[in-house]
């Protein structure tokens, strides 16, 4: 290899390999360190920011719950002091939606003849189908609130959101 004549030059060499290798061992250890302390800092980071989001969508989800159970409520209160006219229903869920800027549709959807069996006078009414059934659905869409039936909530697949609740009574 390398042949040093001079004392002074062999020592110089080998301290100034010794502080090279001695710097490389601090540099890759605070490297190290430093990354590890990055990396767990953006993951808190990231679970805070995410716990955050998840609130907020708990939040706005539980908006949306406790408006279908005062709804659930209030018509089954309605239905047990047998004050069943539809009109009010329909006030009722057109109040909501307009209360709620962020729904794009409420609706209620009830068995053939559940209110005081009159389905006959409302075939094709607004809100209602060919048989009567009382089945409206208001929508927002772009600002404007309307009226109309619920459709293929009676099939399987895309009537899933009523069918699957029915047939299980849940």
């Amino acid at each position: 290899m390398f042949k040093f004549k001079k004392l002074k030059t062999k020592l110089i060499v080998i301290i100034g390999l010794l502080i090279f290798i001695f710097f490389t061992i601090i540099h890759m250890f605070f490297s190290s360190h430093s990354r590890n302390i990055a990396k767990e800092f953006s993951f808190k980071e990231t679970e805070t920011t995410a716990k955050g989001y998840g609130e907020y969508v708990r939040a706005e989800i539980e908006i949306a719950l406790d408006s279908a159970r005062t709804l659930e409520q209030t018509f089954e209160g309605m239905k047990t002091i047998k004050n069943l006219d539809r009109e009010i229903f329909n006030n009722i869920l057109k109040n909501i939606i307009k209360r709620n800027p962020d729904f794009i549709d409420v609706w209620t959807c009830w068995e053939p003849d559940a209110l005081v069996g009159k389905d006959q006078e409302f075939i094709n009414a607004i809100g209602h189908d060919k048989t009567g059934k009382f089945i409206p659905k208001w929508h927002r869409d772009d600002n404007k609130i309307n009226v109309k039936p619920l459709l293929e909530y009676d099939i399987p697949g895309a009537g899933d959101y009523y069918l699957l609740c029915k047939n299980s009574n849940e």
